[in-house]
Parts: C-alpha cells; sequence; structure tokens
C-alpha cells in the first residue's frame, strides 16, 4: 500500500489529508480483524461510519491505479478525482476528521 502511495502522492494527500500513514495502519488492523475475529483486533479495526470511510478510500485508491493503468496523467486524475462529487464527499470528512482530532 505504501508503494501506492508513493505513485499517487499527490491525490492521496487530497483525499485522505495528511494523515495516510493512519489510515494503513487502520485498514491492515481491519483486515487482521475481519480474517481472525479476534476481539483484541476490535479495538483497533474500523466500524461503523469509520469502515464506510475506509472502503471509499480504498476504493478511491484502487481507481487511481486503474487511471494510471489505463495510461492518464497526474494532472487528468486530478482533474477527475476533484470533479467527482463522491471523492470531494470523501475529501471533507477526511478534513473534517483532521479538525477534530486537532481540536481534541
Amino acid at each position: 500500500m505504501a508503494f501506492l502511495a508513493g505513485q499517487h502522492e499527490e491525490m492521496i494527500q487530497w483525499l485522505f489529508g495528511r494523515a495516510f500513514r493512519a489510515f494503513v495502519v487502520r485498514a491492515i488492523n481491519t483486515l487482521h480483524y475481519i480474517q481472525t475475529r479476534d476481539p483484541i483486533n476490535l479495538l483497533t479495526a474500523a466500524r461503523g461510519r469509520d469502515l464506510y470511510f475506509l472502503i471509499q478510500q480504498l476504493s478511491w485508491l484502487m481507481k487511481l491505479c486503474f487511471l494510471t493503468e489505463l495510461g492518464f496523467s497526474s494532472d487528468e486524475q486530478k482533474q477527475i478525482v476533484t470533479r467527482n462529487r463522491r471523492a470531494q464527499f470523501i475529501h471533507t470528512a477526511a478534513v473534517q476528521s483532521l479538525n477534530a482530532a486537532s481540536i481534541s
């Protein structure tokens, strides 16, 4: 996942804000919980609203990979993603989440 992030760093920063490393850790912890159903992993796994946004973020990471494979340039990808309402929603939620975390 870190390799993919390096390829799409600019768009990842826009979609996830500064919290990409936290996103990777949360995704891995959630995967471990889903695989094992171990109650210890439940504490760090995404649930509810967080799980929804985690899935959306993973979906956008995959879409960026597909766009790259199809030959779209970084600028073309940026235009596609920043014009998309769902991506704007994910971006806004990431910014709000960062703001809420910095206040608490």
